[in-house]
């Protein structure tokens, strides 16, 4: 579908743009610090039991989700 519109699709990562672990722990306490405070909103679509990680692999396989989905113990 992507060759027929002549459409690229390319990813990446935050681990490109930081040089030191240092940073990259400052930006995961921003972030930690953003859902504190409200900021930040992750949008979680669901919770399930860490025995049902296989599901969590086929929703997010399937795209049946928008956000994020959390595995609890």
């Amino acid at each position: 579908m992507l060759m027929e519109r002549s459409l690229s699709l390319s990813g990446g990562d935050l681990r490109h743009f930081m040089q030191t672990s240092e940073e990259m722990l400052s930006r995961a306490n921003a972030v930690i610090e953003g859902i504190e405070n409200g900021w930040l909103k992750p949008r979680i679509s669901r919770v399930l039991p860490l025995a049902d990680a296989a599901e969590a692999h086929r929703l997010l396989g399937d795209r049946q989700t928008i956000g994020k989905i959390l595995l609890s113990t």
